[in-house]
């Protein structure tokens, strides 16, 4: 597992060579400028990403985003 906090244009450039489920829409939603992303790995690979709100002082999850399988 890893947590880091990083720019929506950063997560959203690496998102763009990554294989998730719903690319498009993921890559065309609006988020905030900073968020934090937990993510889940299994054997060095992502798994699945948790995007939270890294400028809400309520901190709330924005989105779930799952990988594609490299198998």
């Amino acid at each position: 597992m890893e947590l880091y906090l990083t720019t929506i244009r950063r997560y959203k450039k690496y998102l763009l060579k990554q294989r998730i489920i719903d690319k498009a829409e993921i890559l065309t939603m609006s988020l905030p400028r900073f968020m934090w992303i937990i993510s889940i790995l299994y054997k060095n690979q992502p798994i699945v990403d948790y995007v939270y709100d890294g400028t809400s002082v309520y901190v709330r999850r924005l989105k779930c985003i799952k990988y594609l399988c490299s198998d």
